[in-house]
């Protein structure tokens, strides 16, 4: 499985344990760059370190559910 073959989905939770934001992250099959959508619908562009820095950040809050899931398509947009 390729990287532009997944999708990460993060959940985050506020500090009082409730509902909080989510986000989707995912590599498009042409280039280098991961795309990082927010709850709110807008996109931002990362580099792979961005990306690490991200997940490294909402791992060791443990306030987070991170699933990685194969696109049904074999490829994002």
């Amino acid at each position: 499985m390729r990287n532009n073959e997944i999708t990460i989905h993060i959940s985050l939770k506020r500090k009082d344990g409730t509902g909080g934001s989510s986000q989707t992250i995912h590599k498009g099959s042409s280039g280098t760059k991961w795309t990082i959508t927010s709850a709110a619908g807008k996109k931002y562009r990362m580099s792979p370190e961005q990306l690490l820095s991200h997940l490294f950040k909402v791992i060791a809050g443990g306030k987070a559910v991170i699933e990685v899931v194969p696109d049904p398509s074999g490829q994002t947009g």
